[in-house]
């Protein structure tokens, strides 16, 4: 029992889930909402506390794919680790894992060559100018961008 409600938290996660279902992906339900997870109504406005508690795990799950996928990351600098995991956070390694060259110069420390595969990718069209070059930058000099710095 929790200490301050007289139901069991346990007991209530299974009854919901199996009213609800726990849905990994996000599904219509039958009233029209956008839904996930045991019944997260995403239709409605989410509070800073879910907002919080998505990011948290949002950048978890990339550090550990980044981790799984490569291990090297961690001995960046943490301008280039932050740029590597805005890129996973952005894509997944689903997309990242394509950046071959891109990442093999990375690895390298072949900075120049790595910034210029992002530029020149699929993806620095489809995020746009100012993402794009931001990475890019922070990719090429080890610094975060001019409007972090005030």
């Amino acid at each position: 029992m929790s200490a301050t409600t007289g139901y069991d938290p346990a007991a209530l996660r299974v009854l919901l889930t199996r009213q609800e279902g726990n849905r990994s992906v996000m599904y219509t339900d039958t009233t029209g909402n956008k839904t996930v997870g045991i019944g997260h109504n995403m239709s409605i406005a989410q509070s800073a506390f879910v907002i919080d508690a998505l990011y948290s795990c949002d950048v978890t799950g990339s550090e550990k794919s980044l981790d799984a996928h490569l291990p090297w990351w961690r001995s960046l600098d943490p301008v280039r680790q932050a740029a590597l995991m805005d890129l996973m956070f952005n894509m997944g390694w689903g997309s990242l894992g394509t950046f071959t060259n891109t990442l093999r110069a990375f690895s390298q420390g072949n900075y120049d060559a790595a910034a210029n595969g992002l530029l020149n990718s699929l993806w620095a069209r489809q995020v746009g100018h100012d993402r794009s070059t931001d990475l890019a930058g922070m990719v090429r000099t080890g610094a975060m961008p001019d409007w972090m710095q005030s």
